[in-house]
């Protein structure tokens, strides 16, 4: 990617964010699954060009694979609920790696974290392959609620969204559809037709209805922008799953083009320049949800039926917590409000 392009994708973020960034970067953090050759890497190098070096650095770092190994395969507090024998888990194919970049254009910087999951279906006996992501994302969670306690909270490690790529074929997997229910509970979910440029335009439309009657009909949670503020701006209400192409990618008879029959654009304006804020104040949520749910656990988990005084006064000081969680949500969605309004007021024409 050219210094050029660089300067667009962190430009394109919204003023609210650049402004409180040019001091504390944001950290952004993007899960992108699925089965094996989707295209997984090559999309998120196309959202945010990572085509070059120049303008960003990347970092491998063997703790955070190690940190990402251990967290996926400890099951979290809320996951012990779920009875999976050992067995399963075992022949479980799933792979995760993680990178770090570091984009930066004059004062603005962005610590972008990419967690990819890949082997999701490849193997038989794959009714779990969606375990070792929730673990991930909730024990984030988890360590997200013990900074917090602690009042450090400059680094936000949740994963804010996760991609969920599948192939274009006639009927939609078992194992994807049961891998969007369980996420869509946890995270913001946008699914994704990849390798579309296999498909003709009617095809396209005729899966990308038949996908999205199975997740509504399979009461599939997706992120919706449009429930988070509808007076913003926002793409079609069933724009959902979008599509992707790898570009000049080869074939037997040739070499795709790929960019023709990608929404590459609308996935940088979902991510990036729109809904970035969004997505986060989503999380937020989330998070207050596991929150809320870890404190019942938690109650469930004393030995002595009743509950000591000690813990009592734990839980005024928990509820007390989730109190001040929600009315600081509460006032950073009206701040944003307010703020990306005036934003969009100030956008040239043919950015809206």
């Amino acid at each position: 990617m050219t210094m050029n392009k660089i300067s667009q994708t962190l430009n394109s973020l919204p003023k609210q964010i650049t402004k409180s960034i040019e001091s504390i970067p944001i950290n952004y953090n993007i899960m992108v699954m699925g089965e094996s050759s989707t295209g997984k890497s090559s999309l998120i190098r196309d959202i945010f060009g990572l085509d070059t070096a120049e303008g960003i650095s990347v970092e491998w770092d063997d703790d955070l694979l190690h940190e990402i190994g251990d967290m996926a395969c400890t099951a979290n507090p809320l996951a012990q609920l779920i009875s999976i024998h050992p067995s399963n888990l075992e022949k479980n194919k799933t792979t995760i790696t993680a990178t770090r970049y570091t984009l930066k254009e004059h004062e603005i910087k962005m610590k972008l974290t990419v967690y990819e999951v890949g082997g999701i279906g490849d193997a038989v006996n794959n009714l779990f392959d969606w375990v070792p992501a929730k673990n991930l994302i909730m024990n984030r969670y988890e360590e997200y609620h013990m900074e917090e306690d602690k009042g450090i909270l400059d680094n936000d490690k949740r994963i804010h969204v996760c991609l969920y790529l599948v192939k274009p074929t006639d009927v939609l997997r078992e194992i994807d559809i049961v891998t969007m229910q369980v996420l869509g509970e946890i995270v913001n979910v946008i699914p994704i037709i990849s390798k579309a440029d296999m498909l003709s335009d009617e095809k396209y439309i005729e899966m990308k209805e038949y996908m999205l009657s199975t997740l509504i009909s399979n009461k599939v949670r997706l992120f919706d922008s449009i429930l988070v503020d509808e007076c913003k701006k926002v793409v079609e209400i069933n724009f959902m799953p979008l599509r992707y192409s790898s570009p000049n990618r080869a074939y037997s008879y040739g070499e795709s083009v790929g960019q023709g029959v990608s929404d590459i654009k609308t996935l940088q304006n979902l991510l990036i320049s729109q809904h970035l804020v969004d997505l986060i104040e989503v999380t937020d949520k989330y998070y207050e949800t596991y929150y809320r749910e870890k404190m019942i656990i938690d109650i469930f988990r004393q030995k002595n039926s009743k509950i000591s005084e000690d813990f009592q006064r734990m839980l005024g000081l928990e509820e007390s917590k989730i109190k001040k969680i929600s009315k600081r949500i509460e006032q950073k969605q009206a701040s944003y409000q307010m703020l990306i309004a005036q934003h969009i007021s100030t956008l040239p024409k043919e950015l809206l």
